[in-house]
C-alpha cells in the first residue's frame, strides 16, 4: 500500500515536532553550566560557581541562574564568606532586535536576595582585574583633555 500525500505531509511536519518536544522534555540547560562559570569568573577575576541554570525560550530569551556564588580572590583569607551570593540572577534578552542589528537589549536584569561582603584586607593589594582598566582609561582621557587643551598652531589662524 502506498501512503497518500496528507500522511507522508503529517509525517514530514509531524516527525520533526515530535523530536522537539522530546529533547525539549529531555534537555537540561546545567550542561552549560561549565562554560557559563568560566565566561564570569574569567571577566570578573573571581571564581564564580552556578548552582542551577534555566533557559525560557520565546520572543525574548530569559536565563535564570540559581545559587550564584562569587567567590574571593586567591590571596585573600580562607575563613571569609565569599564576596557576593545570590540566589536568583535573571537576565532577559530581546533576541529579535539583536538579530535585526538593533545592538543587545537587555529588558530584565533581577537578583533575588543579594548578599554582598565587602572588607578591605589590610594590605594594599589589589584584588580586581578591573582597577588597571579603569586607570589606564582615566590616564587616556586626562591626556586627550590636555590634548585639546593646547592652543593650534599659528598658521591655522585666519589671517
Amino acid at each position: 500500500m502506498v501512503p497518500s500525500r496528507s500522511s507522508r505531509l503529517l509525517a514530514w511536519i509531524g516527525i520533526p515536532i515530535l523530536l522537539l518536544g522530546v529533547l525539549a522534555a529531555v534537555w537540561n540547560w546545567d550542561w552549560f553550566i561549565p562554560v557559563v562559570q568560566s565566561m564570569a569568573s574569567k571577566s570578573l577575576g573571581r571564581p564564580v560557581t552556578i548552582g542551577h541554570l534555566h533557559v525560557a525560550l520565546g520572543r525574548h530569551i530569559t536565563v535564570t541562574a540559581d545559587d550564584v556564588v562569587v567567590a574571593n580572590p586567591p590571596p585573600w583569607p580562607e575563613g571569609d564568606p565569599p564576596l557576593a551570593r545570590v540566589q536568583h540572577l535573571t537576565i532577559e534578552t530581546a533576541l529579535l532586535l539583536y538579530l535585526r542589528g538593533d545592538g543587545l537589549v537587555l529588558p530584565l536584569i533581577a537578583v533575588d536576595r543579594p548578599v554582598v561582603y565587602a572588607a578591605k584586607q589590610r594590605t594594599a593589594r589589589r584584588t580586581s582585574k578591573s582597577a588597571p582598566a579603569a586607570e589606564a582609561a582615566a590616564r587616556r582621557r586626562r591626556s586627550a583633555s590636555s590634548k585639546s587643551r593646547t592652543a593650534p598652531p599659528a598658521s591655522s589662524y585666519p589671517s
